[in-house]
């Protein structure tokens, strides 16, 4: 996040991010998610928040919501379905 631009686009709540980088969020089991238009920087804020989290010994997983949401069609039993959302 050293490099991250800032003042791109102005409406970024940087204090947010920098606590998300605390991870606080895992200890606390909330989850995020980033949202805005192509190219603002959620990808490289949660690639950063990611990497965070392998540093400091978490596993993390990563798909594209896209894949997320192919896998949980996929289960054929709401048994399945619900075992995969836990």
């Amino acid at each position: 996040m050293a490099d991250f631009e800032w003042s791109w686009p102005d409406k970024i709540d940087r204090l947010l991010i920098e606590e998300l980088m605390q991870l606080g969020f895992i200890e606390e089991a909330t989850n995020v998610i980033l949202a805005g238009p192509n190219g603002v920087g959620e990808s490289t804020i949660a690639q950063n928040i990611a990497h965070q989290a392998l540093f400091r010994g978490y596993t993390v997983p990563c798909a594209t919501a896209s894949a997320m949401l192919n896998d949980l069609a996929a289960r054929y039993t709401s048994m399945a379905l619900a075992r995969r959302l836990r």
